[in-house]
């Protein structure tokens, strides 16, 4: 039977080939892009790339057909009719195949044919058959594959032609290569390249460029040195020309032939301008040249013509406006600064800067420097502030001990000692971190200190300037030479300024960068000294900010910085003025820091001294003063202005010292915009400052002057705040005239005082009747009831009777402690003087030890008068000479005087104490009748048995012998004075000044005797000065006592006012005020004026309550017409009588004499008895009515 194979009838279809899969015959596959039918029955290979190899015999073309497989790649297998795209052109795979890194042409068949655009040709692109560049001004399409073929140069072989054109490439240069179609501009004309070319010069006729069209090229002004080409048009004089070949210094006006120029246009005949700036203007004569004038002068008409004139009616004017720029001149609105800081840091006189209206906020301090006046817009508009918050460029430095004066003197420029050469020692592995890029090792460094450059080696660094690098901390070791290179130093410390911090590079060369790590060898200004030289404000001026790292430089081993901080700009000061500047329309605002002192709030030096508005420039002495006029300043706790002449003290050994002066006129200050207060004007350290017109709100302190510092003000005003008016201490460098009170006072009781003539005399001795003390009357203070005395012997006490010895006038010490005290009152003696001290002066009563006659006022001196000297003397002594006891001795006690020749030697020693024969070095020194000394014991000489020996009378004048050792010093006497002089007043066992009645004969190295006790004179003087009587302005209430020192001054500090007005001082500030309320706290009167003696304030004022005032002893109540003087000063000179009380001279009388008449004779209503005479008069007649059998007041 035959077997028939039903399913073998149809082909089988099998889908994409797949490898070891088995197959048999009719099974129909894919592959590629063709189908295939199996004719043998086989396992296929199992790669694809083996199929053409292996499988392909087994298999029947069944349908061809094509795959597009997109860009041709490398490494691919590519199979029969896969389209692939290379370059421009679709390709057709002819052959199987794994495709190698080129393209091969021999296993495919072009498909389809394309262009690309390729832009420009570029010399190592590889461009394809299709490939369209730019060359010049043609385009080129690509014939084959091909690289570095330039597109002119192998036309028909590797490239066609597909368009021309221009590209228009600028001006002709001799150093570009041009290429087909570029078109170049050479003086007026155009030509287009038609060749490859280099240094080739269009012409007209050229194998390389084609002319296009002419045209004009303007030049200017005609030039000598410059080449001109055709078509370049110049001025020349009042013509101009076109070139028209190529020519340089051809002068147009000379070609006459026209081969290089031809005129272009012409100017009038009579045009004669030559140079530019020239003006041509119509004369008389018809067309005239005026040439340019020099800079600044101006266009101006003189006889009808213009002219130029120098500017000369002003100096130098600068602007600041908002809107302006620090990049700007300044010299006119249109160039303005932007900043007041940068005008007076630029500005140098003589000049003036307008400020225009606006707010400016600024970076402080400003430094007006020398004759440079500042003008705002007015006292509204221009509004200069601290920038707030900010940094100021100053700095609080505080130093671990006070750097001697002379090194940081308030102006001069101190610096943080020179660090010296830095050696480079070693470096942390990385020591380098690139931002974003790893890190670099150091391999070695080196560093100067003046410019902060580091400079770092790190072979083959790679960097350049767009990078950063930080150093890692204490990376690099150095010595330096401010140690002497005796340490090792690790950097960047934590506060040095490369620390932790990105750092610029600039590239040296490929081993080395620089990077800036922070200047070593700093400088800084001193502006301000905080605390006796231990804190110090600096401007640093080289290096920036000091800090912990830094030693101040006191010209020896230097003082270590131990600490530091910044100041703020409202914290600083606005402007330092210095000589012959002015302020004017000006407001200023924002300053703040003040804070009072707690100790004392009035005192400024304990207060803190922040926000001060305007100061003298330290560094500028004042031979003309700073000027300050209308203008105004608001702050919450600021200074107004601080007058401090010691900032110029560094001046005033030279042969013009500064003044230390500072005007103000119609500077109004409003110190307390907030909760806070300030301080209006203080004027210290021997300053002067006139105040006209100055008005200060709320101020904590409204006028102050402190240290000698004068303020002369007029027509001023201080309302509310806490004080007004404040004036302490005294001019610090003044040599006082030093005295002593002289005496003390002794008090009666005035019913016991003898009558007239019996009265005390000037110069009398007194005599106590119980004590026995003698005093000498230096002045009799009746109406006190006191005797100024100077003690010579004894001690006066109470309720006895003294007399003077000479006027026999009388009477009793009161019987209480006040019978002899220390001097007070009004009336005081001074010794040590030479000369009567003018009125006015200031008198100081220094507390001796133990606080004796500790007194809190200085006292001005209203009257003086001077006795000269008296005679007597001072005799410096040592104690208890010639083994004698010192003791008290009384005054007026005899003094015997030993006249001392010279000196000698014993030649012997002296066995004992009987021998009476003295072998002496020389008799030369010694007088029969006289005297040596030898150890203590005195000898009178007898006779001189040889030229080397004496015979004596031994212990003589109360001395003891004894016996005395060879070679020992013999002090020769020659006389005895036995009534030489009196002691002059009480002395005790400690005095070693004697003071005697006179000093004359007594001289050094004598021997004295009081009493029992021996003296040795080491002094000898005769008082040259007198006794001087002070008349106090003020009564003294605190005892002196004899021999307390005094000093005299006249450079207190003082402030005179006129017409000052005071509102409702006391009050506060403005929220306390709650003006225009009622205020919150009463006025305190007592604040209108502070007086911390020798410190005084002369003053007409008048206050919110209409009290006028004519300092503190003279005042009207303008509401009442109640009058207050002080009546101890009230002069009643010149006037004949004196009514009190009278109304329209009705009722009253008046007195024209206070009569001391005590018998009342006159029964007259104008004369008034005094007080002895009426008790005179009604003790006479209780004594009649008693004889009588009656007395007054009984009948």
């Amino acid at each position: 039977m035959a077997d028939f194979r039903l399913g073998r009838l149809k082909f089988n279809w099998r889908g994409d080939w797949t490898g070891a899969s088995a197959y048999v015959i009719d099974d129909i596959i894919k592959f590629g892009a063709n189908t295939y039918v199996c004719t043998t029955n086989h396992t296929s290979s199992s790669l694809e790339t083996e199929w053409y190899s292996t499988d392909s015999g087994k298999w029947n073309l069944h349908t061809e057909g094509i795959a597009l497989k997109g860009d041709w790649t490398a490494s691919t297998f590519y199979k029969l009719n896969d389209i692939v795209k290379y370059g421009n052109d679709q390709y057709r795979c002819t052959v199987g195949h794994t495709s190698t890194a080129t393209f091969a042409t021999g296993n495919f068949v072009s498909y389809v044919s394309g262009l690309k655009f390729e832009d420009s040709w570029v010399v190592g692109t590889e461009y394809q058959v299709g490939d369209i560049v730019v060359f010049g001004g043609y385009t080129y399409v690509s014939q084959t594959t091909n690289i570095g073929v330039a597109p002119n140069t192998s036309i028909d072989v590797d490239w066609e032609i597909l368009t021309t054109g221009f590209k228009v490439v600028g001006n002709w240069d001799n150093t570009t290569t041009y290429k087909p179609g570029d078109v170049v501009l050479l003086g007026g004309n155009s030509y287009a390249a038609k060749a490859t070319n280099t240094n080739s010069q269009p012409t007209s006729v050229n194998n390389n460029w084609d002319f296009i069209v002419g045209g004009f090229t303007w030049k200017g002004n005609w030039d000598a040195a410059t080449a001109y080409n055709p078509g370049d048009c110049v001025a020349r004089l009042s013509h101009s020309y076109i070139s028209v070949a190529a020519n340089t210094n051809e002068e147009p006006e000379n070609d006459v032939n026209g081969d290089y120029w031809n005129p272009l246009t012409q100017g009038a005949q009579s045009n004669v301008l030559t140079d530019p700036g020239d003006i041509l203007y119509v004369s008389g004569a018809g067309s005239t040249r005026l040439p340019v004038g020099t800079n600044g002068q101006v266009l101006t008409v003189e006889g009808g013509y213009p002219a130029w004139k120098n500017n000369s009616v002003t100096q130098k004017v600068f602007y600041v406006t908002p809107d302006g720029s620090d990049t700007n001149s300044g010299e006119n609105i249109t160039q303005a600064f932007k900043t007041v800081r940068h005008a007076t840091d630029t500005v140098t006189g003589p000049a003036t800067i307008y400020v225009k209206a606006g707010t400016y906020q600024e970076t402080l301090p400003m430094t007006v420097p020398e004759f440079v006046s500042i003008v705002g817009d007015n006292m509204r508009t221009t509004v200069i502030k601290p920038d707030a918050g900010n940094n100021s460029s100053t700095q609080e430095v505080t130093l671990a001990s006070a750097p001697v004066a002379s090194s940081r003197v308030r102006g001069e420029t101190v610096s943080n000692g020179q660090q010296g050469a830095h050696t480079f020692v070693s470096a942390t592995a990385n020591a380098l971190s690139v931002t974003g890029a790893g890190t670099k090792n150091v391999d070695t460094a080196s560093y100067d200190p003046d410019t902060g450059v580091l400079t770092i080696t790190s072979a083959g660094h790679g960097l350049n300037s767009a990078n950063t690098v930080t150093i890692a901390a204490g990376a690099l070791t150095f010595t330096c030479a401010r140690d002497s290179h005796g340490s090792n130093h690790a950097y960047p410390r934590a506060t040095d300024p490369a620390h932790n911090t990105a750092l610029a590079v600039t590239v040296v060369d490929s081993d080395n960068i620089s990077v800036n790590v922070g200047i070593a060898n700093k400088e800084a200004m001193v502006l301000d000294d905080l605390q006796s030289g231990t804190k110090l404000v600096l401007k640093p001026t080289k290096g920036g900010n000091w800090n912990t790292n830094d030693t101040f430089d006191d010209g020896a081993s230097g003082v270590a910085v131990s600490a530091q901080s910044p100041i703020l700009n409202e914290h600083s000061t606005l402007f330092y003025l210095s000589n012959k500047t002015m302020m004017k329309d000006l407001v200023m605002d924002g300053m703040a820091g003040f804070v009072p002192s707690v100790s004392d709030p009035k005192d400024l030096h304990t207060a803190t001294i922040k926000g001060v508005f305007l100061r003298l420039n330290p560094n500028s002495k004042t031979i003309k003063s700073p000027y300050v006029s209308q203008c105004s300043c608001f702050s919450d706790g600021g200074v107004g202005a601080i007058v401090d002449g010691s900032v110029h003290d560094k001046f005033d050994s030279d042969a013009e010292p500064s003044n230390k002066t500072m005007l103000f006129d119609s500077y109004s200050q409003i110190h307390s915009t907030g909760t806070g207060s300030g301080v209006g004007f203080w004027v210290t350290g021997n300053s002067y400052a006139e105040i006209v017109s100055c008005f200060t709100y709320y101020a904590h302190i409204s006028y102050c002057a402190t240290n000698g510092g004068q303020i002369r003000s007029l027509a001023g005003n201080s309302s509310w705040g806490t004080y007004g008016i404040v004036s302490a201490g005294f001019n610090q460098t003044e040599t006082t005239i030093d005295g002593f009170v002289d005496g003390e006072a002794l008090t009666y009781d005035p019913l016991t005082l003898s009558s007239p003539p019996l009265e005390f005399e000037t110069d009398e001795q007194i005599v106590g009747g119980t004590s026995g003390a003698v005093g000498e009357i230096l002045s009799h203070q009746p109406s006190s009831n006191t005797i100024l005395y100077r003690a010579l012997k004894g001690t006066f006490t109470q309720n006895e009777v003294v007399t003077g010895s000479t006027s026999g006038a009388s009477a009793t010490l009161l019987n209480n402690s006040d019978a002899q005290k220390g001097q007070d009152g009004f009336t005081i003696t001074l010794g040590g003087l030479s000369a009567a001290p003018d009125v006015g002066g200031s008198l100081e009563f220094v507390t001796g030890a133990g606080g004796a006659g500790a007194d809190t006022f200085t006292y001005v001196i209203a009257n003086s008068s001077f006795s000269p000297a008296n005679g007597r003397g001072n005799l410096g002594v040592t104690r208890g000479a010639l083994g004698s006891t010192a003791a008290a001795h009384d005054g007026l006690t005899n003094i015997i005087r030993y006249a001392y020749t010279g000196d000698l030697t014993l030649g012997a020693a002296v066995a004992d104490a009987s021998a009476t024969t003295i072998n002496v070095s020389s008799i030369s020194n010694l007088d029969t009748g006289g005297f040596m000394v030898v150890g203590d014991e005195i000898m009178e000489v007898v006779t001189f048995p040889s030229s080397t020996s004496c015979t004596v009378n031994r212990g003589a004048e109360g001395t003891t012998a004894t016996a005395h050792s060879d070679g020992i010093t013999v002090y020769g006497i020659s006389t005895k004075a036995a009534t030489q002089t009196d002691t002059a007043r009480d002395i005790d066992a400690a005095e070693t000044i004697v003071l005697v009645e006179s000093a004359a004969g007594v001289d050094v190295d004598d021997f004295l005797k009081i009493d029992n006790e021996f003296f040795r004179v080491t002094s000898s003087a005769t008082i040259t000065t007198g006794l001087t009587t002070i008349v106090l302005a003020e009564e003294k209430a605190a005892d002196s006592f004899d021999r307390q020192a005094t000093k005299i001054r006249y450079l207190y500090s003082q402030v005179r006012l006129t017409g000052h007005d005071f509102l409702d001082i006391g009050c506060g500030s403005k929220s306390q005020t709650n003006f225009p309320g009622t205020p919150n706290q009463a006025p305190a009167p007592g604040n209108e004026v502070t007086e911390d003696f020798p410190g005084r304030v002369f003053y007409v004022s008048t206050d919110q309550d209409g009290n006028f005032k004519v300092g503190r002893y003279f005042k009207v109540n303008q509401a009442t017409g109640a009058t207050t003087l002080n009546a101890s000063s009230f002069d009643l000179s010149g006037l004949s009588s004196l009514r009190l009380g009278s109304i329209g001279a009705q009722i009253g009388e008046s007195i024209s004499e206070f009569s001391s008449d005590v018998t009342l004779s006159a029964n007259s209503n104008n004369k008034c008895p005094t007080q002895k005479a009426t008790k005179t008069y009604v003790d006479t007649q209780n004594a009649a009515g008693a004889k009588d059998g009656f007395f007054y007041g009984m009948s």
